[in-house]
């Protein structure tokens, strides 16, 4: 799972070993969200997959708003900001030799 901050594409990169279920997502997002300073979470933006049905437990449990990315007209925009962001993350990933 990979959440972006859009405006200085910080990437947070987390691993769901169980599966895509929405309890997996869940609890990966808290995971990878509470590694954020609480004064810089605002908002998280998710597309409309059933792995999202816990967004109402998310935002509680986190302390910020949840919304849903229009389907069609932004999902060229998310998948380029989520190549770009893996992009960047593999540029850093790189180990020094």
């Amino acid at each position: 799972m990979t959440l972006i901050e859009r405006a200085s594409r910080f990437n947070l990169i987390g691993d769901l070993p169980e599966g895509h279920d929405a309890t997996s997502v869940f609890a990966c997002c808290i995971e990878l969200i509470e590694r954020v300073p609480a004064g810089a979470r605002r908002t998280l933006t998710w597309d409309q997959g059933t792995e999202t049905a816990c967004h109402d437990d998310l935002a509680a449990a986190v302390g910020i708003d949840v919304f849903f990315a229009e389907p069609v007209r932004h999902e060229a925009l998310c998948i380029r900001a989520v190549v770009k962001g893996h992009r960047l993350w593999a540029v850093a990933a790189v180990p020094s030799s």
